[in-house]
This record gives C-alpha cells, sequence and structure tokens, in this order.
C-alpha cells in the first residue's frame, strides 16, 4: 500500500497542479481542514447509536413539534438518540418544549435532551446540535415535518448496503394551515393531499441548481461532519442544508431508496420558513453564494451519473432532429436567404412536399432537416419536379453537404445542417419532395458508446466511430 501511495505521489508531480486530480486532491485537503472534535461541545456518553436525529425547533408551533417526537415512539428501528435543539426559546417556550419531552415515554425519553442556542442563526444552531452528535449517521428533523415507522429503519439498511454514503429516501410535500384557536397554540390542518415532488433519486446534475432533497429526506455520516470538516456554513441564512448536503455529496457519494418515509409539511400562516422569513435579496444573495461555492469544487463524477449525462445529450439530440420538419430553400441566382424559402407539408412519415416557389428560375435549393446537430438522417431522397414535366432525382454524390456522407445517409456534427442541391440548367421548378426513412443517431455508434461507458475497449479500428472520431480529428488538423 506504501508503494502504491508513493506511486500516486510520482504521478502527480508528473500530471502538474493544473491535473484535474491534483485540483481534486488539493481541494479536498483544504476541505478537511476543520476538526470539529475540537469545538466547545459534549458529545453523546456510553454507547455510539446508529442516528443522531437534530430536531430544531423554535417553539412557536408546540403541536408541531408534539407530533414530531410522537412520530419517533413508533420508529421500527430505535438504534438513535434525539437532541431537541432549542433555537432561541424564550422561557416560556423552554417550558412548554421540556414538558413535551417530559411527556414522552419512557425509552424514548432516555434517549433525548433538549439543548438550548441563544446566539447565530439556524444554521449555528444545526452545527451545534451536529458537533454534539455522537451517531453514526446525523440527520435534519425540523419540528414542521413528520416521519413514518421505516424512516429510521430505511437509513440503516441503505447503510448497511452502501455504507459511508449520504443516505437519501423518497419523501411527499403537504401544504398544512393553523387555524387559531383560544389558546397561543392554534390547530394544524392539512389542506391538500401529498404531493410527490421529493419522490425522486438523487441526481446531481440538477441539484446543483435545484434542491430537490428535503433535510428530513436524507442522512449525513458523522465521519464527513467531524473528521473532514464539511460543516454548515453559518454565514448562510437560506439554503445551508442544500450547501451542506452537495459538499457532502462531492466526497461521499449518495445512495437512494425509493421507500417514503416522511412528509415534508409546507404550513402557512405566519411560520418561518425558508420561503417568507428572508426577503428576495438575502435569498438570492444567499443562492448566488452557494452555487458559487459549487463552482469552485473540482467535482468527481459517478459512473452512472457520467452515464446518464451521455444518454440524456443522445436523446435531446435525436429528439431535436426527429421533432423538427425540414426546411428548404431555393437560389435564384443571388444566394440562399429567408425571403426565398418553400412551404411544406407532410405527406406521410419522414416524408414532405414544397411548393409554392418563385417564379424565376432556380440554380439551387438547400434541404435543412433540422436546427441542431450532432445527428444523422437515412435513405435521404431528393426529387424536383420541373415545370416542364421532367423530375430530377440527384444521387447522393451529385449534393454537397456541411455533414459527412456514409452511404444513403448523412451524418452532422454541428448544428445548421444543410444538403445542397445544384441544378445542371436553371428552371423553373414546380415542386420538390424530401423523404428519408430514419433520423436518429446511428445504432452502432450508440452500442459503441454502451460499450465504452461500460468500460469495453475492444471496439473495433475500422468502426463507423472509429472512423467518424477520425474524420473529426482530421478536419480540426486542417
Amino acid at each position: 500500500m506504501e508503494n502504491a501511495h508513493s506511486k500516486i505521489n510520482i504521478q502527480r508531480k508528473r500530471m502538474g497542479k493544473d491535473s484535474p486530480i491534483s485540483e481534486y486532491l488539493e481541494w479536498f485537503k483544504k476541505t478537511i481542514g476543520t476538526d470539529v472534535s475540537q469545538e466547545p461541545y459534549e458529545t453523546s456518553a456510553g454507547s455510539f447509536p446508529f442516528l443522531s436525529i437534530i430536531v430544531i425547533t423554535e417553539g412557536i408551533i408546540p403541536e408541531a413539534l408534539a407530533e414530531a417526537l410522537l412520530c419517533l415512539t413508533a420508529q421500527v428501528c430505535t438504534d438513535f438518540e434525539v437532541l431537541v435543539i432549542g433555537h432561541k426559546l424564550s422561557d416560556d417556550q423552554e417550558k412548554t418544549v421540556l414538558k413535551i419531552i417530559e411527556d414522552l415515554p419512557k425509552w424514548i425519553r432516555a434517549k433525548t435532551r433538549l439543548v438550548k442556542t441563544d446566539r447565530g442563526n439556524r444554521a449555528m444552531s444545526l452545527h451545534v446540535g451536529y458537533a454534539m452528535a455522537g451517531g453514526e449517521y446525523i440527520v435534519t428533523y425540523d419540528d414542521a415535518n413528520t416521519v413514518m415507522a421505516n424512516w429510521v429503519e430505511t437509513f440503516k439498511m441503505l447503510s448497511e448496503l452502501h455504507p459511508g454514503t449520504v443516505l437519501h429516501a423518497y419523501s411527499v410535500s403537504q401544504e398544512w394551515i393553523i387555524i387559531p384557536t383560544k389558546g397561543d397554540r392554534g390547530i394544524l390542518k392539512a389542506v391538500a393531499s401529498p404531493d410527490s415532488q421529493y419522490c425522486e433519486d438523487f441526481d446531481l446534475l440538477p441539484q446543483l441548481t435545484l434542491n430537490k432533497c428535503p433535510p428530513v429526506s436524507y442522512a449525513i455520516p458523522r465521519y464527513a461532519y467531524h473528521d473532514f470538516g464539511i460543516v454548515f456554513d453559518t454565514t448562510l441564512t437560506a439554503y445551508e442544508d442544500w450547501d451542506l448536503l452537495m459538499r457532502t455529496a462531492f466526497v461521499c457519494g449518495v445512495s437512494d431508496s425509493e421507500n417514503v418515509t416522511s412528509i415534508c409539511r409546507q404550513i402557512s400562516s405566519g411560520v418561518p420558513d425558508s420561503d417568507n422569513v428572508h426577503d428576495r435579496e438575502v435569498l438570492e444573495k444567499d443562492y448566488y453564494s452557494v452555487t458559487n461555492k459549487f463552482s469552485e469544487c473540482p467535482i468527481v463524477f459517478p459512473a452512472t451519473e457520467i452515464q446518464k449525462l451521455i444518454r440524456e445529450r443522445l436523446c435531446q439530440a435525436k429528439a431535436l432532429v426527429t421533432s423538427e420538419s425540414p426546411k428548404l430553400y431555393y437560389d435564384t441566382g443571388s444566394g440562399f436567404c429567408e425571403a426565398n424559402t418553400a412551404v411544406g407539408r407532410e405527406e406521410a412519415i419522414c416524408k414532405w412536399v414544397f411548393e409554392s416557389f418563385s417564379e424565376e428560375y432556380l440554380t439551387s435549393v438547400r434541404v435543412d432537416p433540422c436546427e441542431f446537430g450532432p445527428g444523422t438522417i437515412m435513405d435521404f431522397r431528393l426529387e424536383i419536379q420541373l415545370s416542364t414535366g421532367e423530375t430530377l432525382t440527384p444521387t447522393i454524390g451529385e449534393l454537397s453537404t456541411n455533414g459527412v456522407v456514409r452511404g444513403d445517409s448523412f451524418v452532422f456534427l454541428l448544428d445548421d445542417p444543410m444538403i445542397i442541391y445544384e441544378l445542371e440548367t436553371s428552371g423553373h421548378v414546380d415542386r420538390v419532395r424530401v423523404s428519408y426513412s430514419n433520423c436518429a443517431f446511428n445504432t452502432t455508434v450508440l452500442q459503441e458508446l454502451d460499450a465504452l461507458l461500460k468500460g469495453d475497449t475492444r471496439s473495433q479500428s475500422g468502426s463507423f466511430a472509429q472512423r467518424l472520431i477520425s474524420r473529426v480529428m482530421r478536419l480540426f488538423k486542417k
């Protein structure tokens, strides 16, 4: 192992500081510079549980806190501890919270303690809770949310299958309101059915711009927070959970379960949440602070993410090609322009007829199959019917293109693909027919990409994909 490490260090020197691996290792060394274990917080005593549940409350809705804690008494797996973080509680609110804890069954009351925090923002209070956590994993449980009996159990099963990763399960959202009563508490009432917007696997690329994972839906490995120093950014007043999740995911990866384990309640009527306690300017400032931080991280993409990215790009390109009708331009001697286009109608699948041409003599016609590349069109046929009754059916060899010709097909690597036919003798054109049997990416290319994605490097040197790549390289050399 030591010999392997020395070889890696030697190769790093050869690669230089600007190589992706060197950048990542340098970033990682800086990331793990904070030692949370040295902070003045008392961690859990005795044996360490699997999960530390950080219940953060401001004491504003006691009924919600009582329901949140009651859900914990129904857990199938009870290998957890509960740290109730009282964020800037008044004396009366503290008494209410303590009473709620005292009313819990004895077995869970023994696992629960209240920690008051009187300084900083929500991120600071969460940091205090995470720094005190003794579990193998840590999860944030806002008192507005509720969890199902399989919540802890699902996290534990995931940890056994994918140890050390961020554990992510599905969650549903639901709108609730507070109905005022004579007392100060009010009554909570659901006003909408649960929404499945959070029932998705963690998807790294979309997550870089929009968070689809509420804190109750994932658990962070304790080692990442305590040993690697990937901690809450206490300068943030919004998006602090998203920021921590992503920076942890960059290092630890994420494992998913399709089990729905929680309800993220969206409580209205003046209850603080990240949608209404911050003004737009603060939200925008923190959003760009978080996303700028992401852009500074040299991210290691899992193989599944790269595979997904390539497939999505191929599907997008294919959709762009197949969803558009071709556009036909004609030249009357002064070049192609938007004014000289013919109106087309689809006669059959992938077969169009163009009419209404200028009465002037045409010198050439141009077919634009779509607006964007890359892609291919196969079995291309062009038929030009002159006013004299003569029909021209040029061969592939008589056509010019900005793509690559392969048999009776055209391969387009760049946007704005076009196929041009110059009439040997200018004349009046009555109609033009354009057809092709298929419009997609070449199947052979897809198969070879699949093989490359799966690590199969036994691609034939004479294959279309290899020849296409060689052709592109020659074009770049020119």
